[in-house]
């Protein structure tokens, strides 16, 4: 009987220290993706630019106004007109839209003070894609700023990153082998240029890319893959709603201006394009211009739909200032909504 008793607990002594040793393994490899994450450097430093944006959103001002949404408004807002024709402190959060709704939401939340206004301007993609937005692009932000860990709100989100970095480390290895062997891995020409034009240093105070409106793209517009009604997101309204609320009752004003696009996608995509709209209207109380009064000639824009060049983004940002102009100059202030009885 002794030594069935021995027997067991050999048996069980060798399990544990079996799960223990893979443990240790799992733990060691990733320590290694960690440091092969960190210690191999990105091919550009744009990334960096979202620190300098938090570092602006997070001023102890009277007054802020916040601009919400993706590259549209890194590419195509002069946020140094706005300020100085509304007398309101300028924050362009404008990054990627890959980042996600809920995403570009939530990293602007904390800062937001009653008297605050924030401004959405969504490229029509978002809503049309996953409100977790993609994983690789919020990698990029996590890594440069590891505080932006707690904009991963959901179960979609960290699965969505966790991916990214198993891909982010292989990249960087096979990045890294290339050069050590004399075989740098060659880029597009078209995607090495847009590397040399979204850099930090290319990046102004306020949040805006200028590193852009001197240059002419040698390289034809690109536009994304299209949209389709059918697989219109209805989260992304009710996601949009929430905020309003939380705002609303925060005694921060949120507004709205639809993205610039170039006519050609305009009559394109405009039965998608209206579709977001009128959903929209129905689903939040913003006051919302029809989606034409931000469509420009095709040579107001840079490199792609979204992206306006230096005389599209100064067209566009004196519309937006005519459009926010009434709203914040009515009120300083935004009572909170009352609650139903």
């Amino acid at each position: 009987m002794t030594g069935k008793i021995s027997s067991i607990s050999d048996s069980r002594l060798g399990i544990a220290r079996l799960l223990l040793k893979l443990v240790l393994l799992g733990a060691g490899s990733a320590v290694l993706v960690l440091l092969a994450l960190v210690v191999i450097p990105d091919e550009n430093d744009y990334a960096m630019v979202s620190v300098d944006k938090h570092a602006r959103l997070a001023a102890d001002v009277p007054r802020k106004l916040v601009f919400v949404g993706g590259s549209n408004l890194s590419y195509g807002l002069d946020s140094v007109a706005v300020e100085r024709e509304l007398g309101v402190f300028v924050v362009n959060m404008g990054l990627n839209a890959h980042l996600g709704l809920r995403f570009m939401l939530d990293e602007v939340k904390p800062a937001l003070r009653p008297g605050d206004s924030v401004v959405l301007s969504l490229e029509y993609e978002v809503f049309f894609q996953p409100v977790d937005g993609y994983g690789m692009d919020q990698l990029a932000l996590v890594k440069v700023r590891p505080s932006s860990l707690r904009y991963l709100r959901t179960w979609g989100q960290w699965r969505g990153v966790v991916k990214a970095l198993q891909l982010a480390v292989q990249e960087k290895l096979e990045r890294t082998i290339r050069a050590a062997i004399g075989q740098p891995r060659r880029m597009k020409p078209y995607v090495e240029l847009k590397t040399q034009v979204e850099t930090r240093a290319g990046t102004n105070e306020y949040g805006d890319l200028t590193s852009h409106l001197a240059m002419k793209w040698p390289y034809p517009l690109w536009r994304d893959r299209g949209l389709k009604v059918p697989t219109f997101n209805s989260d992304c309204v009710a996601v949009l709603r929430r905020f309003e609320e939380e705002m609303r009752n925060r005694g921060v004003r949120v507004l709205y201006v639809h993205p610039p696009v170039n006519r050609s996608y305009y009559e394109d995509e405009k039965e998608a394009i209206e579709l977001a709209h009128t959903r929209l209207r129905e689903g939040v109380p913003f006051e919302i211009a029809a989606p034409a009064r931000y469509v420009f000639p095709d040579a107001m824009f840079f490199d792609m739909v979204y992206h306006l060049n230096a005389e599209g983004r100064a067209v566009r940002t004196a519309r937006v200032i005519a459009d926010l102009r009434p709203h914040l100059t009515a009120l300083t202030t935004i009572p909170p909504r009352p609650t139903a009885r």
